[in-house]
């Protein structure tokens, strides 16, 4: 009953458009159309997609999922945790709620969790692309072998080539240099960290870091956004917003000041377990994009004035095109001006007749 009162914020905006996505642009230098990239997009992006509440000692849910991608999400976040027999991933968070909730999930299957977004991610249109970007907290190789499996199980019809597997073969392959053409009915796989299992690393087309060179990770919380906003984490405008024309940037929606749980009985007392969605926030967007952020992942559960703005971005389409200010437009290279010899340093002779005669 809890989690239906709280999947009711969905209501106010499940009903967005799926409109037509560009696939080309015409460049009036080369005077010919040339292929938009996954880098040349804003993203509508759900974070923490199985959360129907708060963050914290909270139940999860499948219709959370199926909610995120009726309201138009185009990536689709989990986390990965090893489960108590030790060898099936399951999705929940990191301080789930305490057993002693009967009839309450605290975790969730995998497998059932990939059949939910495979059923509704293309029920509205079977060309959008789709990102799902899994948060791994576990080594268990066991574990990562059968989310592989899961993987594949369900989603191999829809893998991108092959080309852009091995984490886009280091680089090679970067995941913002696909054309967008390319994504299309077909679901990109990114996690935060490299498991070194093969059958795992195959379906792997990007990962994100702080320090990834391919795709950066910055937390945006809400002291961000009261202390400057994103120039606080980035300073350098210029420096970024070229990255991004090649690039990408996930930005994490968290709030800042979270309870520190450490045992599960603190959970009947945390506040969130009686005020729900206490604990989340929604970042402002808008001072994101400004940087050509694709990817601002939002809790798509918690309706505040950030996230109303977000939704009104994307209401005609779930993935906008960045301004082209903001993409890389190549241009012809520059024509190499003929050397003027009068400028040249090659050694020359200095002569006044019946005074000095020199070569410098």
């Amino acid at each position: 009953m809890r989690t239906n009162l709280c999947l009711k914020a969905y209501d106010n905006y499940k009903n967005l458009k799926f409109g037509e996505i560009p696939t080309t642009y015409y460049n009036k230098y080369y005077k010919k159309y040339m292929d938009l990239k996954v880098c040349d997009f804003y993203w509508a992006s759900s974070r923490k997609s199985f959360l129907p509440c708060g963050e914290n000692c909270d139940v999860y849910s499948y219709d959370a999922i199926k909610y995120s991608l009726l309201s138009g999400a185009r990536l689709i976040n989990l986390d990965i945790y090893a489960g108590d027999k030790g060898d099936i991933p399951v999705v929940r968070e990191q301080t789930p709620m305490p057993n002693i909730m009967s009839g309450l999930l605290t975790e969730l299957d995998v497998d059932k969790c990939f059949k939910v977004i495979k059923k509704y991610a293309w029920i509205v249109s079977p060309t959008y692309p789709l990102i799902i970007y899994l948060n791994i907290h576990t080594k268990n190789r066991t574990v990562l072998t059968n989310l592989a499996k899961m993987l594949h199980s369900t989603f191999h019809e829809h893998f991108l080539n092959k080309i852009y597997s091995f984490d886009g073969r280091n680089g090679l392959h970067a995941l913002g240099q696909i054309p967008i053409k390319e994504m299309f009915g077909n679901v990109a796989i990114v996690t935060d960290m490299y498991p070194a299992v093969g059958t795992l690393d195959e379906f792997i087309n990007g990962m994100v870091g702080e320090n990834n060179r391919f795709i950066n990770q910055i937390d945006y919380t809400n002291s961000t956004e009261a202390y400057g906003g994103i120039l606080s984490k980035k300073s350098d405008v210029a420096e970024m917003i070229n990255d991004n024309r090649f690039n990408l940037t996930f930005v994490n929606s968290v709030k800042d000041s979270k309870p520190n749980i450490t045992h599960n009985s603190e959970c009947m007392l945390n506040l969130n377990f009686r005020s729900p969605k206490s604990d989340l926030y929604n970042a402002d967007a808008e001072d994101v994009w400004k940087l050509g952020v694709q990817f601002v992942l939002m809790n798509y559960q918690f309706f505040d004035e950030n996230m109303r703005k977000y939704l009104e971005k994307f209401k005609d389409s779930s993935l906008v095109l960045k301004p082209e200010e903001l993409r890389y437009i190549p241009e012809p290279p520059k024509p190499i001006i003929k050397q003027n010899k009068v400028a040249s340093y090659a050694p020359r002779k200095l002569e006044r007749k019946g005074w000095y005669s020199v070569t410098l």
